[in-house]
């Protein structure tokens, strides 16, 4: 009876430790990371765009690890990669990427993970953030908001901050600003650049 009671309680405690271990070691008995690439190729991410991910598809979903006493460690890799930029679980793997104003193109991170004092291999984290297109227009107006010449509409990306400079406009001189900067809106209202003008006076020379 009483080694019936043991080998109970053996399994017991084997199967609670066994529930804290995230991965399986493999035949190598070693620890592997490969690369994990997120909303890449097949679905991308917008400018600004927010990707939260859980631990069953986090950065350790496809790696190897054979103990419970270990963190992971994840490092800039891409003129894109800001560290500040990535939010994560050095245990679970999960993350939240919270992308840097006008971020455009592949992002890379790289990790790896420590353990007893070693570290594994290095393994990367890839995105890949799209170009959004927007447009904006150019208007030029009088002192009393009529066009003086046609308006003139641009391409260019979400959330970049772009400076429009006037034109210069024969018999006319500009009131206010001749420079205005914007940071671009899909909303193509919000957009607009208007540059206003008084009529300079004719001297009869």
């Amino acid at each position: 009876m009483k080694k019936i009671l043991i080998i109970s309680l053996l399994f017991i405690c084997t199967s609670v430790n066994a529930s804290k271990i995230y991965l399986f070691k493999n035949k190598n008995d070693t620890f592997l990371t490969k690369d994990d690439k997120y909303n890449y190729k097949d679905y991308i991410l917008e400018q600004n765009q927010i990707l939260i991910v859980p631990p069953e598809n986090g950065i350790l979903s496809n790696d190897i690890i054979k103990t419970i006493d270990y963190k992971i460690v994840i490092e800039e890799s891409s003129k894109n990669s800001n560290i500040n930029d990535i939010e994560y679980n050095e245990t679970t793997g999960s993350f939240t990427y919270i992308p840097n104003k006008n971020v455009v193109g592949e992002v890379i991170f790289k990790y790896y993970i420590l353990y007893d004092d070693k570290k594994t291999n290095e393994s990367n984290i890839y995105f890949y953030v799209k170009n959004t297109p927007t447009s904006y227009t150019v208007n030029y107006f009088d002192i009393n908001e009529y066009k003086i010449i046609p308006s003139v509409t641009k391409k260019t990306s979400v959330n970049l901050d772009i400076t429009e400079k006037s034109i210069k406009i024969d018999g006319y001189k500009v009131i206010g600003n001749n420079t205005i900067t914007k940071n671009m809106k899909l909303d193509k209202e919000l957009n607009d650049f208007n540059f206003y003008y008084e009529k300079v006076p004719n001297t009869g020379i």
